[in-house]
């Protein structure tokens, strides 16, 4: 529930979450396999967010868009990430 987006750092990963960001030594592939599939999309090579965080999702041209979480905190979307949102919207 805490958890707001995680965002890729190098080998590391910075989890996002309502109060503080913390740095952990496990890669998005790892997370995709351990967080709710529902809940928790990758929408883009180095960002999953959480879905029921969202605020607001906007395009922002050629098929991109910026997904909008508490705090100010932005994750861009990429071409096959929104495609991934659309497809949990139908």
């Amino acid at each position: 529930r805490e958890i707001l987006a995680i965002e890729a750092d190098d080998d590391q990963s910075l989890v996002h979450l309502k109060t503080r960001v913390l740095r952990v030594r496990r890669s998005l592939a790892n997370w995709d396999q351990l967080l709710s599939a529902e809940q928790f999309v990758r929408v883009h090579r180095s960002w999953i967010i959480n879905l029921e965080a969202t605020v607001t999702i906007e395009p922002v041209g050629g098929g991109r868009m910026n997904a909008h979480l508490p705090g100010g905190l932005t994750a861009p979307v990429s071409r096959s990430g929104a495609q991934a949102l659309r497809a949990r919207s139908s």
